[in-house]
Parts: C-alpha cells; sequence; structure tokens
C-alpha cells in the first residue's frame, strides 16, 4: 500500500524539506519510470501482452501523478509561503510525467482505433456480402417484397439471408433461374400466338371473310399455319358463292325494277295526253261560254276567276269559273238565260236605288238649308244677349274701378296736402306724389273711354 502524506505531517521549516513529501524526485523520473516505461508500445491487435503492460504502466503512471497533486494540495494548505515553490516543483513533476502518460494514451488510442476499423471493414464486407447474394437471387428472378425473396411458391427469408451457405443459395439461384426461363418461354410462345391469332381475325375481318366463319372451324390461336392457309382458301371460295349469289339476286331485282319504272311511265305518258286533251277541250269550251257571257254584259276577272257584273261601280252579282264549267251543253242555255235574267234583275234594283238615293238626297239638302237658317237665328238671338249681359258687367267693373281710382286719388290729395306742411324733407316726395295722382286720373279716364260701347 502506497504511503498517504497529509498536511498535518508538515513541520514548516523549509520549502527544500516539504519537497522530500512527495516522495518523487525528477530525478527518479527519469532514470526509473521513464527507462521503465517510455519505451512500452502495442505491435498491434494480437499484442495481448504489450496492451496489459501499457494498460497496467499507464495506471500506475497516472496514481504518482494523482500522488504528485495530492502531495501539492496537501503542502498549500500548510502555508502560503511554501505555494509557489511547491507548485512549480508540482509542475516540473507534472510535465515530466505528461509526455510519458500521453505516450502511453495515444498507444491505447491507436489500439482502440484499429480495433474498430478492423470491426467496421469487417461489417462492411459481410454487407457487400448480404448484398451480393441479394443481387444474385434478383437477378435470378426472384421478386423481394421487404420480408422474403420468392418466385412462385420457392421463397428465402431476409433475415436468414446473412447465414445461409452461399452454394445453398446459389442452387437456389439457379432453380429459380431455370422455372422463370421456362415460364416467360411459354408466356412469349402464348404471347406469339396471340398476336398472330389477332392478325389472323384482323385479316379476316379487313377481307370481310369473318362473317363466314363458324364455331365448327379450328380455333385460330392453335391453328397450325397450313391449317390457316386451307381455312383462307375455303372462306374465299365461300365469299365468293355468296357474292355471286348476291350480284345474280340484284340483277334480278334491277331487270325488275326496270320493267316497272318502263309500265309507270308509260301509263303516266298516257294519263299526261288524256289530261292534255281533256284540258284542251275544257279551254275551247270555256271560252265559247265565256264569250256569251261577256256578251250579256258580265266582265272576266282573271284574279278572282270568275265573272263580276258591276252596278254603281261595285260587284252586285259574281260567277265563279267552276259554276259556268259545271253545267252540260243542254243546260247551258238554260244558265245563260238565268244569268241575262239576273242582269235584267240586278240593274233594274240599281235603277231604283239611284232613284231613291236621288230623292233622300233632295230631302237631306233642304232639311239641312232649313236647319242651318234656324241654327243661325238661334245664334244671332244668343249672340246679341251675350253682347248686352257683357255690356252690364263692364259697366259695372268700370263703375268700380273708377271707385277706385277716386279713393286713391283722394289719399294721394291729402298726402301732397299734409306733406306741403311738412319740412323740406317731407316736401321733396311732393312732386312724386303728383305725378302719381296725374297717372291715376289719365287710367280713370281710359277707362270711362273702354266702357263706352
Amino acid at each position: 500500500m502506497e504511503p498517504t502524506t497529509t498536511i498535518t505531517d508538515v513541520t514548516i521549516l523549509d520549502a527544500d524539506q516539504q519537497l522530500k513529501r512527495f516522495e518523487l524526485t525528477p530525478k527518479d523520473i527519469a532514470n526509473n519510470l521513464r527507462e521503465k516505461y517510455a519505451g512500452l508500445t502495442i505491435s498491434g491487435l494480437a499484442d495481448k501482452e504489450g496492451y496489459r503492460a501499457v494498460s497496467e504502466a499507464r495506471s500506475e503512471i497516472r496514481q504518482k501523478r494523482l500522488a504528485v497533486e495530492k502531495t501539492r494540495k496537501a503542502l498549500t494548505e500548510d502555508a502560503v509561503a511554501y505555494q509557489r515553490k511547491i507548485n512549480a516543483y508540482a509542475k516540473e513533476l507534472t510535465e515530466l510525467i505528461t509526455p510519458i502518460e500521453d505516450h502511453l494514451a495515444a498507444e491505447l488510442d491507436r489500439y482502440e482505433a484499429e480495433k474498430e476499423r478492423v470491426k467496421r471493414e469487417k461489417a462492411e464486407a459481410e454487407a457487400k456480402r448480404v448484398a451480393g447474394l441479394s443481387k444474385m437471387l434478383l437477378e435470378a428472378g426472384c421478386q423481394f417484397d421487404g420480408m422474403r425473396y420468392f418466385y412462385r411458391d420457392m421463397e428465402v427469408l431476409n433475415q436468414h439471408l446473412p447465414a445461409m451457405d452461399e452454394e445453398a443459395l446459389r442452387i437456389f439461384a439457379d432453380a429459380v433461374q431455370t422455372m422463370k426461363a421456362k415460364d416467360d418461354a411459354e408466356k412469349a410462345e402464348k404471347e406469339a400466338r396471340q398476336k398472330k391469332a389477332a392478325n389472323r381475325q384482323s385479316f379476316l375481318v379487313t377481307e370481310g371473310l369473318m362473317m363466314f366463319l363458324t364455331n365448327n372451324d379450328p380455333d385460330l390461336f392453335y391453328m397450325s399455319d397450313s391449317e390457316w392457309e386451307l381455312l383462307v382458301e375455303a372462306l374465299r371460295q365461300q365469299q365468293e358463292y355468296v357474292n355471286a349469289e348476291k350480284r345474280r339476286r340484284e340483277q334480278e331485282q334491277a331487270d325488275m325494277l326496270r320493267k316497272m319504272q318502263e309500265q309507270e311511265a308509260a301509263l303516266k305518258a298516257a294519263d299526261e295526253e288524256k289530261a292534255k286533251l281533256q284540258e284542251e277541250a275544257r279551254k275551247a269550251l270555256f271560252a265559247g261560254r265565256k264569250a256569251q257571257i261577256e256578251a250579256i254584259g258580265y266582265t272576266y276577272d282573271p284574279v278572282r276567276k270568275g265573272f263580276s257584273l258591276y252596278f254603281d261601280g261595285v260587284v252586285g252579282v259574281f260567277l265563279a269559273n267552276a259554276e259556268v264549267e259545271a253545267s252540260d251543253e243542254e243546260k247551258f242555255p238554260e244558265r245563260l238565260a238565268f244569268f241575262r235574267q239576273l242582269y235584267t234583275e240586278k240593274k233594274t234594283e240599281s235603277e231604283q236605288r239611284k232613284a231613291q238615293a236621288e230623292a233622300a238626297a233632295k230631302a237631306a239638302m233642304e232639311k239641312a238649308e232649313a236647319d242651318a237658317k234656324a241654327k243661325a237665328e238661334a245664334e244671332a238671338k244668343q249672340q246679341a244677349r251675350y253682347k248686352k249681359e257683357f255690356a252690364i258687367y263692364r259697366e259695372m267693373e268700370i263703375l268700380d274701378l273708377e271707385r277706385g281710382l277716386i279713393t286713391a286719388q283722394n289719399q294721394v290729395v291729402d298726402i301732397i296736402v299734409y306733406l306741403s306742411k311738412g319740412t323740406g324733407i317731407a316736401q321733396q316726395f311732393v312732386p312724386e306724389l303728383v305725378a302719381v295722382k296725374e297717372k291715376l286720373h289719365t287710367i280713370l279716364d281710359n277707362a270711362k273711354k273702354a266702357a263706352k260701347p
């Protein structure tokens, strides 16, 4: 057990005497500790003995450094007078010891760093190896879902991948690759068949052969090229037969339609010729009847398509073309006689209405003249009465005006008299009031003249 030093053990004699309390001198460090420990090294990770020796040496050196520090503190507590010398001595010892400790610490740090590097490189190599295994599985055709590598019902858990034997894993990858190659080949063959079947179907649609394909024909997907050629040839023959039959039926229909059109054209021409002859006969008959009707006083109106009988500027009778054309040849003379009698009756009625109108107009004129004379006499009497009443009313107004003007004139005279008796300021208004009085007199004279009839 190392000796301990306390402040109570220090006898205050002199500083040199107290330095012996450190129980260690620079000479001891240089001759013993440096020589013993400064050359210690660790040759590598496998140098366990070197690591143990350096570790124990560093522990011993550290204990001595701590003892020095402890003694320094104890001595400085006894007296402030010893502090500087003790601190300097302790610093000297520390400076001698620190390089040794730093060397030993650097060796230990280098050892730990090397150990960490080897560990890191080993982990990186393992990660690279596992990544290579994962790449091998993926390239073989496996899928990865975050937990396993699988293809169909074959799988490898991701957590087991680092511990698996590489050869066994390679055999697994080869099996997956073989199975996937087989599946890809089957898939490619199926896609090629589907594409060929689609092309064949498109060809049949384009060539118009699809409609002749039946359920008894081979499947386009599984059909060989020779079978396909035989099928196309058979479908073309069937198509040619159907098209020929279609053309034959179309020709028969066209011939039948042409014959029907020729028959219809012949019938139409006959009907048109018959209608033309009938129209010409109708026009000739109408022209003759028209001349006879116009001869008895009727006028033909092409707009209204009929005959008008005018009396006093208006149509008295109107005979439509249909009525003229409706009579047959035997009855038309009777109708013509009826039209002539109707003309005579309408003319007599017109003359009678004219005579009655003239008599009525004459009586109305005489009555109007009598009424106008009576009205004029009444208006003259009324006008005389109005003039008399207006003269009386006007005379009363003039009298009222005269009374008002006389009153105003008297008031002005009174004011003039009053102001004439006043001061000079009041008298200056007298001329103006005299002018007012004269103006009132003039207005009164004019009013009297206006009152005379």
